[in-house]
């Protein structure tokens, strides 16, 4: 069930672009998507991307380098405090615990053996209501989030 959601998604995220990106790629520039594939036992990822016509490529950097990497780069801006009200992003992960606290980024070297994926979604803030109504169906572990007070109170 969660692989034909992963799938319906990146056919959804295909068709659309998103308002306000804030999913950032290697080059550290925005991207209304990306989806990343760790394999076990390496460092190295591969980095599919919205864009022309999406492909496979190798990452920019390791993932537990702290920087030239998508993640690294996305999370960065997460972790900092947004004065922006008009962007949004959708970050879902197979790593347990990832960046659990919003502290500094870290790579948990436990996780090195097992292979992992990234998701980032870029969307406009005006569309986190149907956002949230869509993922309720699949009952997401939330362990922490970035959202303002006003809009976790509709």
């Amino acid at each position: 069930m969660m692989f034909i959601s992963i799938i319906v998604i990146l056919i959804s995220v295909r068709t659309c672009i998103a308002q306000a990106a804030t999913c950032k790629d290697d080059g550290n520039v925005d991207v209304d998507w990306y989806f990343v594939y760790k394999p076990p036992n390496v460092l190295s990822s591969k980095l599919l991307k919205s864009g022309g016509n999406p492909a496979w490529a190798p990452s920019g950097a390791n993932i537990n380098q702290n920087a030239g990497h998508s993640v690294v780069l996305t999370m960065s801006r997460i972790l900092l405090v947004r004065s922006a009200a008009n962007e949004a992003a959708w970050f879902v992960h197979t790593v347990p615990n990832f960046l659990a606290y919003l502290s500094a980024y870290s790579w948990p070297q436990a996780e090195t053996p097992k292979g992992h994926m990234f998701l980032c979604i870029s969307f406009s803030s005006a569309l986190l209501n149907s956002v949230g109504k869509a993922i309720r169906y699949q009952e997401p572990y939330v362990y922490v989030n970035n959202l303002p007070a006003a809009i976790l109170n509709q």
